[in-house]
């Protein structure tokens, strides 16, 4: 009686331990849908940087940080919940689901977003090699120009992605430059109106010309005074001073006198509209003016450097690896999935049988 008893339990355990590994045998072996993988590699590549996509041989080995950031981005991207919107309304759920009877893979429009966003994940893989800064990407679907579609969709997802991420930047740098080209052009034209007016205010066209004319002429005028006052010394030496000839002389001096005054006061007068005070005015509107323009070339020289600088920032994936296509299915492992699930049963199982032994005992 107790004999039997006892093999009626062991039946029963084991028929406990059956159940669950039957369970797993059916899913793996009649329920589970093939999923085939796409594969490829690839790497960020510059505009500017001296390594293109026509001459891979060393070059890409040996990424920098920049790379290293813009690939970490990407990887980012692919898996985000973005990423996964763009896909389902690319592919349709259809195209991503499992089979009906594959309840581990099979969703609908229905399901919801987490649902949807760890099957994306599930479907695709992003692996980044540090040294060689490539990158590579496995995509699986249950068909193997789906793997292989959905592999090429996220490579351009990407690459536009990037290039947008940096495009952000650039255009912002350009539109700061150009601004400031705009502002500089500006102060250019609003300098040379205030010279255009002092000009007319004046009366000159360059105040530093006239004053250079006037000091040759004021220095003629001295040279003539001191020759008359000569002559004059002269006259009075054999000459009474109420004789024609002096009087006439000294009227001369008188008169030299008095242009030599009126050209001093118009060189260095108190008035405002000296030449002296037009030309300090005029000097300082070409300072300013000479400013500006350095200013605006620099402007221009920096507009320029930032349309250089954006051009050569356009990011390019370099394909290694095209995505292939799969000639067989890679998921799942029926075999060693289902030896897995028997370990994984057996150790539950004994850890059970051993716990239900202690606590018998106690």
């Amino acid at each position: 009686m107790d004999l039997s008893r006892t093999l009626s339990k062991i039946r029963m355990q084991h028929a406990i331990l059956l159940v669950p590994a039957l369970i797993a045998a059916v899913y793996l072996f009649i329920l589970a849908g093939d999923r085939f993988v796409s594969e490829s590699r690839f790497t960020i590549k510059s505009q500017g940087e001296a390594s293109a996509a026509t001459n891979l041989d060393l070059g890409i080995l040996g990424g920098t940080s920049a790379a290293k950031q813009d690939q970490l981005i990407v990887r980012d991207y692919m898996m985000s919940r973005d990423m996964m919107e763009k896909t389902f309304n690319e592919f349709g759920t259809d195209a991503l689901s499992g089979p009906f009877q594959d309840i581990l893979w099979y969703i609908t429009d229905d399901s919801p977003v987490k649902a949807k966003l760890s099957h994306y994940r599930s479907m695709v893989e992003f692996t980044f090699d540090e040294e060689a800064a490539v990158s590579t990407v496995e995509t699986n679907a249950f068909s193997p120009e789906t793997a292989r579609k959905l592999n090429r969709f996220l490579l351009t997802e990407a690459e536009n992605y990037i290039n947008a991420f940096t495009e952000r930047s650039s255009e912002t740098m350009i539109d700061y430059s150009r601004r400031d080209l705009e502002a500089a052009q500006d102060r250019v034209m609003r300098i040379t109106d205030e010279i255009r007016n002092a000009q007319r205010t004046a009366k000159t066209v360059d105040p530093e010309t006239d004053l250079g004319v006037v000091a040759t002429t004021l220095t003629e005028l001295e040279t003539k005074l001191a020759a008359a006052k000569s002559e004059l010394d002269s006259l009075q030496s054999y000459l009474q001073d109420d004789t024609h000839q002096v009087i006439a002389q000294r009227r001369k001096i008188s008169n030299l006198e008095s242009q030599i005054s009126n050209l001093r006061d118009r060189m260095a007068g108190a008035d405002d509209d000296s030449l002296a005070d037009t030309s300090v005015q005029f000097s300082t509107l070409k300072s300013r003016l000479q400013f500006a323009n350095e200013n605006y070339v620099s402007a221009r020289k920096t507009l320029e450097m930032a349309k250089v600088q954006a051009m050569q920032s356009r990011k390019h994936l370099v394909i290694i690896d095209h995505p292939d296509l799969a000639d067989f299915s890679t998921y799942p492992r029926r075999l060693i999935s289902f030896l897995f699930a028997l370990c994984v049963i057996g150790a539950v199982g004994a850890l059970t049988r051993m716990t239900l032994v202690l606590i018998k005992d106690y």
